[in-house]
């Protein structure tokens, strides 16, 4: 954790690959009530010195450290991981 979790809002770096190597990625996890937005999304930044931002929007009333852990599962699981943004709708 890069600050201290909040229930709006997380902040937190883990390592993973991407495109075939190690790197960095700096997370930023939101609730999706909390943005001006309708679908869940992520969106991949352009790397810097092997670090990576990352902004994840989920449908969570708030953010807990299990959400932290699975947002890093999703992640690291993701099949064919590109820049840009990866939008999905909401859970019913």
């Amino acid at each position: 954790m890069l600050e201290p979790l909040q229930p709006d809002s997380a902040h937190f770096c883990f390592t993973g690959f991407y495109q075939g190597r190690e790197i960095i990625w700096n997370t930023e996890l939101i609730p999706l009530k909390k943005t001006n937005q309708s679908r869940q999304s992520f969106e991949v930044g352009e790397e810097v010195n092997a670090e990576i931002p990352l902004k994840i929007i989920l449908d969570l009333p708030c953010i807990t450290e299990p959400d932290v852990l699975k947002s890093i599962i999703m992640i690291r699981n993701y099949k064919r991981l590109h820049a840009g943004r990866h939008e999905w709708s909401p859970p019913e």
